[in-house]
């Protein structure tokens, strides 16, 4: 199906959010001569591999596209031309009556490799959010082995990140860098590439110092970089997040029900209301607490000389990447959607259905099964 609005922001979502977006035109663009990127592909289907997935709010005249709708779907959208991407493309929504005849037709499918792509679209439908490390953690628990390539940061969080990452490590980057400076000092420009290195799925010799500290081999230091990479994107991501989820949560306890809506409504309104209060609030802490145990193995590392216990951390973390990734994908979509609802702070009177709908899916984002959220 043609989608107008994708002629309009394609060239916008080049460097969009990771968390939003995966961005298959550019994982292409820059590592398309790699072996790994032909070898280990995200989809089987060339077309796929080389289009352009977000996570897509519905608009009102989508609603009718799905049996059983939510708020927040996976969209694919396959550009004209690759090359111009001010051109559009065609898109289809995941789950919508249809979808996966529609990604048949459209990954030009030839053999049993349909099956392949279609449980991976399933797996990316389910997760909160796009983010390479959750991404990376699901496809491997479920046994598809794909090129570290795909799992690359965009260049605008990259771009973002950079102050936080140096002002995070630079203890380590002071040590390191001491055995290999005749004077004990890293200058300003040897931490921006160290910086730069470690936000890059590939391994430079700028990280050689870093590995040397961590005494790790090649593939160990490959997997020990991402999970550090990971903690340090969701550490940042959290000192955004965090704050504006609790603000979210003080307008969500404030939202004024319509004057009409009846005594049975209003009950479970309120009662879903503090459900989903207190689930935000347990999500932002369990989340710190996660991250609160990332803080100390490298406090191990930096403070106490141990860099053992922060290797041997890095290489089993990423099993912590699931649960710490929902977490903050549930809160992020929670705030981006509110902040969509009720962009200027007004908060209106809303009809029970409206509410009610909008409170079952924050609920599921937090946590609560289908079941448990429409109690």
């Amino acid at each position: 199906m043609k989608d107008p609005n994708a002629v309009r922001c394609l060239t916008g979502l080049r460097d969009a959010s990771s968390a939003r977006v995966l961005n298959l035109v550019t994982v292409e663009k820059v590592h398309g001569g790699l072996p790994e990127y032909r070898k280990m592909p995200l989809f089987e289907s060339q077309v796929l591999n080389s289009s352009i997935l977000l996570k897509h709010r519905l608009r009102p005249d989508e609603y009718f596209l799905f049996e059983d709708p939510h708020p927040n779907v996976t969209k694919v959208v396959i550009p004209f031309d690759k090359s111009d991407l001010r051109l559009g493309g065609t898109s289809l929504l995941c789950g919508q009556r249809g979808w996966q005849e529609m990604v048949r037709e459209a990954g030009k499918y030839a053999d049993r490799s349909f099956e392949r792509d279609r449980q991976i679209l399933g797996i990316l439908s389910e997760l909160p959010s796009l983010d390479p490390f959750l991404v990376h953690e699901r496809l491997q628990s479920s046994d598809f082995v794909v090129a570290d390539c795909y799992f690359e940061l965009s260049k605008a969080d990259k771009q973002s990140m950079h102050d936080f990452v140096a002002s995070e490590i630079k203890q380590l980057i002071q040590l390191a860098m001491r055995s290999n400076s005749r004077d004990g000092r890293s200058d300003t420009g040897s931490t921006a590439r160290l910086v730069s290195a470690l936000l890059s799925t590939e391994a430079s010799e700028q990280l050689e110092p870093l590995r040397m500290t961590l005494m790790l081999g090649s593939d160990e230091f490959r997997q020990g970089i991402f999970s550090w990479r990971g903690f340090l994107y969701y550490k940042w991501a959290a000192s955004e997040l965090l704050p504006r989820a609790k603000e979210v949560a003080r307008e969500i306890a404030a939202l004024p029900i319509a004057r009409d809506a009846r005594g049975d409504e209003r009950a479970y309104i309120l009662s879903s209301k503090q459900r989903l209060v207190r689930r935000m609030a347990e999500s932002a802490k369990e989340s710190v607490g996660l991250l609160a145990v990332y803080d100390k193995f490298f406090g191990d590392l930096v403070d106490r000389g141990r860099p053992q216990s922060f290797r041997d951390f890095l290489l089993r973390a990423p099993v912590m990447f699931v649960d710490l990734g929902e977490k903050l994908g549930g809160l992020s979509h929670i705030v981006s959607f509110w902040k969509y609802r009720f962009p200027k702070r007004r908060l209106v009177p809303v009809n029970p259905e409206a509410v009610l709908s909008l409170f079952g899916d924050f609920l599921i984002s937090v946590g609560l099964s289908t079941e448990d959220a429409a109690q």
